[in-house]
């Protein structure tokens, strides 16, 4: 599951992790594969400082990934630097998008 953080609500990365959360707990990790993908102005929620610098930590250890766009932080001149630790980066969010769903991923905009 690639779940799309595009906005800056504590609605929606509230949502997105409880998701994340979910699966971990009913599903169990093995039998998923989770990633969260923020973009424009959702990329504030894993950039350093963020309140949920603790959540990102644990979930990694379950194996989430957490990535950002490569391409929307040069568009917002922020520093690659500015990533929270355990965040990774796309080169583009659309064409990832893209492949995660050729290759039969389920996209969720919380």
């Amino acid at each position: 599951m690639l779940i799309m953080v595009d906005r800056t609500s504590p609605q929606s990365e509230m949502v997105a992790m409880n998701l994340i959360r979910h699966v971990i707990r009913f599903q169990g990790i093995d039998h998923a594969h989770l990633d969260l993908l923020a973009i424009g102005p959702g990329m504030k929620m894993l950039l350093k400082g963020t309140p949920y610098a603790e959540d990102i930590e644990s979930f990694t250890d379950y194996g989430v990934k957490f990535v950002l766009c490569r391409r929307n932080l040069e568009a917002a001149h922020i520093p690659f630097s500015r990533r929270a630790d355990d965040v990774g980066l796309v080169p583009d969010a659309v064409l990832e998008m893209q492949k995660r769903k050729n290759e039969g991923w389920m996209v969720v905009w919380p």
